[in-house]
C-alpha cells in the first residue's frame, strides 16, 4: 500500500526526482519490492537512471593540498640551542648586564 503510493508519486515527478525517490525506497515485503523494481524499470534504462542520479550529485570538495603533521622537535635539541643563543648574546653584548661590567672596575 505504501510502496504503491511511493511509486505513483515517483512516476509523476521529473526523472531525476523519481530516480532518487525510488533509489532510496526500501520495500519490506516481496510484493512491495517487485512493485518498486517494476517502477524502476519503467523509468528508463540503467544508463538513463545512472545519468539522472549522477546529475544530482554534489560537486566534490576541494582539498587544500597535502596536510602533513610536523614532528615535534626533541626537547634536548631545543634547550641546547636556546642556551647557546643566550651564551652567544652575553658574549657579544657586554653592556647587556651593567652590573657585571661595573664589578671588575670597582675592585681595581
Amino acid at each position: 500500500e505504501n510502496a504503491a503510493r511511493v511509486v505513483n508519486v515517483a512516476l509523476e515527478q521529473p526523472i531525476h526526482v523519481a530516480v532518487a525517490l525510488l533509489a532510496s525506497t526500501e520495500a519490506y515485503t516481496p510484493t512491495a519490492q517487485q512493485l518498486v523494481d517494476r517502477a524502476r524499470e519503467r523509468l528508463g534504462s540503467i544508463h538513463e537512471i545512472a545519468n539522472a542520479l549522477a546529475d544530482n550529485l554534489p560537486a566534490p570538495k576541494q582539498q587544500g593540498g597535502k596536510s602533513r603533521r610536523r614532528r615535534r622537535k626533541k626537547k634536548g635539541r631545543g634547550a641546547q640551542q636556546q642556551q647557546r643563543a643566550v651564551a652567544a648574546s652575553d658574549s657579544r653584548a657586554p653592556d647587556a648586564h651593567p652590573e657585571r661590567a661595573a664589578e671588575p672596575a670597582a675592585s681595581a
